[in-house]
Parts: C-alpha cells; sequence; structure tokens
C-alpha cells in the first residue's frame, strides 16, 4: 500500500498528524515547512509561557525545539516503543547546528482507504548525538535503528517538553575531564532535576531517559550521562505502615508519588519524611524533615520528639514491612533538638505532675509561663522553697489553674489528688473561716480554670450551701461569678451563682440583697417581667431600704426601660465596687 502514495504525500501525512496534534496546546506552536527537498530539519516547535487558551505572544516564547520529521509505511508492532531508522548525516548536521533535535517518526497504515497516523518522536541532546556518531564511526555504521517513543496526550507531551528545555544547548565534559572527576569524585555533584506539576505529568516521565548534569569545581555545569526515570516500588501505593523500631507505628497516606517526593508524608505535625526513588532500581532515597509546628500540643510534641530521637540515631525504618536505609542527612538545621527536647520533657513531666491539659497548644504558651511552671515544679522536687504559703492564680496556654504553695509543696486545688481535701482553711479580711469548699478559692477567670467541673461544683454547691452558715462568704462568692460571667459570657458561670442565689434565698427568703442578686441574674439571663419591674419599683418607693439598694433597683428597672431613671454615674460610686454597676455600662 505505500507505493500508493510517493514521499511528498508520506512526509506530507506526517506533518499534517503533528500540526492537528499540537493544535490542541496553546503552550507549543509548531512551524513545519511541508514538502522539503533540503537536508536538515523541517521546522521548529515554539514552546509558550502561558496556561491553557491563552493568547502567544512573541515575548512569551520560552525556547525553541529544531525538529525532523519523517512518515512511514513501515510494519510496526504498536508498542509503546519501537526502532527507527536514522542516518548518520543527520546526526552530524544536528551536531554543527543547533546541538539537538527532537525527532518525530510517524508511523502510518491504511485501514480502509483511510490512512491512520501513529506519532513516536526521540530527543537527541548534543551529549547523545557525540556518543552515537562516536560509536558509528568506530563500527562503520551509516544508519542505525534507534528506540522512538510513542506520543501520549498533549498535556503529557507538554510535560516533556517541559523537562527537555534545558537540554536544548548542552556543554559536554570532555573524556578526560570525566576521567578526572572519576577519579576525584570529592565536591562534584551529579544530578537530574525534573518538572512535576501534577500526577499525570508525572505518569509521562516513567520510561524516559533524562540527561544527567554534573557539577564541581571545574564550574560550567556539563552533561556526563544519562538516567532513565522508572517506576518504582512505591508508585503505587498510597497507604503506608511506617515502622519507627519499637518506638511508633505511624499509619499514614500520600495522594501521589509526587506528593511523598516534592511535599513529604507527615508523620506528626512538624516530622515529613521523603521517599524519593532513585532511576535504574538504584535504590530508594529516604529522607526526613523536623519543623516545629505549632499547632502541636504538649502532648503531641512528645511523640514527635521520640520519633525524631529515634530517626536521628537509627539507621533503619521499616515501610509497608519492607526495612529501609534513612538519609542521616536531615533536610532541616535540628542543632538546637537536642536542648529544646529537654526542656520539652521538664515541661511535660510537670503538667503531668500536676495534672494540667497536655492538650495545650505550643503557640499558646509563652516563656514566662513555662519558667513559672518550672519553678513550681521544682518546688515539689526539692530544688527549692516558697517564700510563703499563698494561693496562685495560674495561666498557662489558654487554660488557668489554681495552686496553693507551701514550704515544700504545690497543690492543684482542683486536681484528682487533691479533690478529697474538699474543705480548706482560709483567711479572708483577717478572719479565718473553717471547712471553705476548695472551688471558692477559684475566684478568677472560673470558666478558664482547668478541671473545674461545673457540674461537680454544682453538686457541692448544694451540699455546702445548707451545710454551713457562711452565707456572706456564699454571697461574696455569687458575686465572683457573676462579674466572671460579665467578663465571658460563659453560661455555666451565670448558672452557678444562680444556684447560690437560689439556695441562700431558701435559707433567708426576705434577704434584700440577695433578691437584688436573683433579679440581675434575671436580667442577665433573660430580661426582667413585668411583675419583676412593679416589685422593683415598689422598692424604689419605700423608704425603709438603703439608698444603695434604691440605686441598683433603679438600674435594674434601666435595664428593661431605659432612661426610666435618670442615673449620674458620679451618683453610683457606692455600688461600682459589685456586679450590678455593670448593668449601667449595657445600658450606655
Amino acid at each position: 500500500m505505500a507505493l500508493d502514495f510517493n514521499n511528498e504525500q508520506i512526509e506530507h501525512f506526517a506533518a499534517a498528524c503533528l500540526i492537528e496534534y499540537f493544535a490542541y496546546d496553546s503552550k507549543t506552536q509548531p512551524e513545519f515547512k511541508l514538502a522539503d527537498k533540503s537536508a536538515g530539519y523541517d521546522g521548529m516547535i515554539y514552546f509558550y509561557n502561558i496556561d491553557q487558551g491563552d493568547k502567544r505572544k512573541k515575548e512569551q516564547v520560552e525556547c525553541v525545539f529544531y525538529v525532523q520529521i519523517k512518515g512511514t509505511f513501515d510494519k510496526i508492532k504498536d508498542r509503546k516503543t519501537e526502532n527507527f531508522n536514522i542516518v548518520l548525516d543527520d546526526l552530524k548536521f544536528y551536531d554543527k547546528t543547533n546541538d539537538h533535535c527532537l525527532y518525530f517518526k510517524v508511523a502510518l497504515k491504511v485501514i480502509n482507504g483511510k490512512v491512520i497516523k501513529t506519532p513516536y518522536y526521540h530527543f537527541f541532546s548534543k551529549l547523545e548525538l557525540n556518543r552515537l556518531m562516536e560509536d558509528m564511526r568506530n563500527n562503520n555504521n551509516t544508519n542505525r535503528r534507534i528506540p522512538f517513543t510513542k506520543m501520549g496526550d498533549t498535556k503529557s507531551f507538554q510535560a516533556i517538553l517541559q523537562n527537555l528545555k534545558g537540554d536544548l544547548h548542552q556543554f559536554v565534559i570532555s573524556k578526560e575531564k570525566l576521567a578526572e572527576m572519576k577519579a576525584n569524585p570529592e565536591g562534584v555533584h551529579i544530578s537530574r532535576e525534573l518538572v512535576i506539576t501534577d500526577y499525570s505529568s508525572l505518569e509521562s516521565l516513567y520510561g524516559e531517559e533524562f540527561t544527567l548534569y554534573a557539577k564541581g569545581e571545574f564550574g560550567e555545569k556539563g552533561a556526563v550521562g544519562s538516567v532513565t526515570f522508572e517506576k518504582q516500588l512505591f508508585d503505587e501505593s498510597l497507604d503506608f505502615i511506617i515502622e519507627f523500631g519499637y518506638i511508633d507505628t505511624v499509619y499514614a497516606q500520600s495522594t501521589s508519588s509526587i506528593d511523598r517526593t516534592m511535599k513529604g508524608i507527615e508523620i506528626t505535625k512538624s516530622i515529613k519524611l521523603y521517599i524519593r526513588e532513585l532511576a535504574d532500581k538504584r535504590g530508594i532515597n529516604i529522607s526526613f524533615n523536623y519543623s516545629l509546628n505549632e499547632e502541636e500540643t504538649i502532648e503531641t510534641l512528645a511523640r514527635s520528639h521520640k520519633i525524631m530521637e529515634y530517626l536521628r540515631t537509627n539507621g533503619k525504618i521499616k515501610i509497608n514491612g519492607y526495612a529501609m536505609e534513612i538519609n542521616l542527612n536531615v533536610e532541616s538545621d535540628t542543632s538546637n533538638f537536642e536542648e529544646f527536647s529537654k526542656v520539652h520533657f521538664q515541661i511535660l513531666n510537670a503538667m503531668r505532675h500536676f495534672e494540667m491539659n497536655l492538650g495545650e497548644s505550643i503557640k499558646n504558651i509563652s516563656e514566662k509561663q513555662v519558667k513559672e511552671l518550672l519553678y513550681m515544679y521544682d518546688i515539689e522536687q526539692g530544688k527549692t522553697i516558697s517564700e510563703k504559703d499563698r494561693l496562685v492564680y495560674f495561666e498557662f496556654g489558654s487554660r488557668a489553674y489554681y495552686f496553693i504553695f507551701s514550704k515544700n509543696n504545690v497543690y492543684n486545688i482542683l486536681s484528682e489528688n487533691f479533690d478529697k481535701q474538699l474543705y480548706l482553711r482560709v483567711k479572708i479580711d483577717d478572719k479565718s473561716y473553717e471547712h471553705i469548699p476548695n472551688f471558692m478559692l477559684v475566684t478568677q477567670n472560673i470558666h478558664k480554670v482547668y478541671n473545674f467541673n461545673f457540674e461537680a461544683v454544682q453538686n457541692k454547691i448544694n451540699e455546702s450551701v445548707l451545710q454551713n452558715n457562711q452565707e456572706m462568704l456564699f454571697n461574696r462568692y455569687e458575686l465572683q461569678l457573676i462579674s466572671d460571667y460579665d467578663n465571658n459570657r460563659d453560661k455555666r458561670v451565670l448558672s452557678l451563682a444562680a444556684s447560690i442565689n437560689e439556695l441562700l434565698l431558701e435559707k433567708e427568703p426576705n434577704n434584700m440583697i440577695e433578691k437584688i442578686n436573683y433579679w440581675q441574674i434575671v436580667a442577665r439571663k433573660k430580661g426582667l417581667s413585668s411583675d419583676d419591674i412593679k416589685e422593683l419599683k415598689d422598692i424604689v418607693q419605700d423608704s425603709n431600704y438603703t439608698e444603695d439598694v434604691h440605686l441598683a433597683a433603679k438600674v435594674l428597672i434601666n435595664t428593661r426601660f431605659k432612661g426610666e431613671f435618670s442615673l449620674e454615674k458620679d451618683s453610683l460610686d457606692s455600688i461600682r465596687e459589685y456586679p450590678i454597676y455593670n448593668l449601667v455600662n449595657t445600658i450606655d
């Protein structure tokens, strides 16, 4: 059937195939000379730095590939690679002119009167041209069959061109210099960088041969060899079981092989593991990176440090059952790791001892807080002595704690170990109160206090208020709860205040102070009713009550009817220290 077409027609079929192929890709623009009878190139392909669909502009051309196009009706087996004939004189021409050639062979066959076209390509770099020409001359060859690769979709071929553009004009290291480098490899770095934009582009690069470059004291980067990019051991794996000896086992995932090569696999928030499989099955490079992530908690950071310590001191891990050597050259500076790890474990031990919140994010913890915590821990360990017995409000991260300092001990007053000491002896306003519930020492930022179990405290309130004749103390605590609610709007805090108020009114129903507290709690919860307002107005008119009670009643009425009473702030000094005064601000 090939005899039915002359050479000019065959070249037309081949060029037309490639013109149609590249028409789907905005980044590549072919410029071919159809039926060109002269020797050498058949045209060029311009490679643009634009997105798909963008208009091409001259200044956006990244590079130019010089191309040769040949069509053939030779029978092929339709494999991924096919061998086609090339001529020595053509190679000499490419070497003398543009140092490269992007060679296309288009396999043709006629089916039902229609020509079916399958394009193949081979890129001849300067390095390959030199080696091929030398070998062909040494063997007295004028032509040779060379493997060409079947072209996939345009996006895949675009990824290939993206990685070949750096090979267009190579500096090839001489044999003498190469021998010198092999004899003295120290300081010489041989590598190949690939541009991998996504998983599909990675797939298209498998099986491709790429030039290796050396860079060392000799100066300019030079081509020294080639390597085939092959699919390796873990390329199909997305789920990983990674064993760090007896320390830990991590179950991790990777969306693709490009992710674990470029982004790494997250072992913990601060540790990433990179699996870089070396070409032509020479091995797998396992490396890791440590970068302290502020989202770590005190507890999770302990795990990171154990794994990190293992990685720094052991040469092997297991990945999906395979024992793998680790590249111990960590990808980040960890010179201060040991010191930081030591301090962290001191913090962790102290927090465990004091039954603190181990889920605290490290970004919330200040250096000052750490020093204060370790000072308390030193007291517990007998390394230092507390100056005096005292109650300490201590903020650590986003939580707060109350500690009682004695000469040789520090107690978390709401901890499990201290919970049995429900009633404490404390001194308030120079008066000693025996059997005070320990929860009543929690007076500041109650909503933030770790281990302040609102349900348990509610039960203790029910027991304590009715069993102890210390109404004044409970009233004080009730007001502290109301003030704390005004600072944080935590409904649990206001509910505790309401519980104390209800119990105190049960013991003394006509206690006007507690009735005022009842109304100010209601005003904060849901607003006062008409009956509440009526009763408060009666109080304002009753001269038997003190001026403080009158002022409080007027403030409460104004929460429902703004401006009902004109209240100058100077006249409110007598109630300024109480939470009722906060309602004045809500009215304004």
